[in-house]
């Protein structure tokens, strides 16, 4: 499956190219712990090639499912982003920097999937809730509030508890 997201460098032609990726559940299943579950996403990628140097545009679009971080219920969400990596072809290996990633003269694909996680990952929210971010804005799962209000009352009345077994302490 991350062989699908392989781009064969040596077979690009100088100029313009294009790729097109449709990610689904089965793109987030290949990562542990992805905080994604599923999404509809259309990426378009647009290679520009010049002499040893490569330009990598992706251009994402669509929805993913994942979880409101107040309630925890399933929500699904609309993305949108951009970026451009750029890779320069060199003879010897070089760290790469904020401005190019350098790669191996004897490489002749570059696997996009990590990239195009990542710039999926980059477009959610911060903090993503039911109200806000949904595709189909509601209100937050009352019964999971009333949970979560009912364990901080019961932190908090640890709290007032340990304070004032200190306060006596201190006496």
């Amino acid at each position: 499956m991350l062989k699908d997201y392989n781009i064969e460098i040596a077979k690009i032609k100088s100029g313009h190219s294009e790729v097109n990726f449709n990610i689904d559940r089965n793109f987030f299943s290949l990562k542990a712990n992805s905080l994604i579950s599923d999404g509809n996403i259309s990426v378009l990628l647009n290679i520009f090639k010049k002499e040893g140097l490569f330009s990598f545009k992706f251009s994402v679009k669509g929805t993913i499912s994942t979880q409101c971080d107040i309630c925890l219920d399933d929500i699904e969400m609309l993305i949108e982003g951009e970026e451009t990596i750029f890779y320069k072809i060199t003879e010897t290996p070089k760290q790469s920097d904020d401005e190019f990633v350098y790669i191996d003269d004897s490489i002749f694909k570059i696997n996009v999937y990590d990239n195009i996680y990542e710039i999926i990952c980059t477009t959610v929210p911060m903090v993503k809730s039911c109200e806000k971010n949904s595709l189909t804005p509601k209100s937050c799962n009352p019964q999971m509030l009333k949970y979560i209000s009912n364990n901080n009352d019961d932190n908090d009345e640890k709290k007032i508890t340990t304070n004032s077994i200190k306060d006596n302490l201190n006496r």
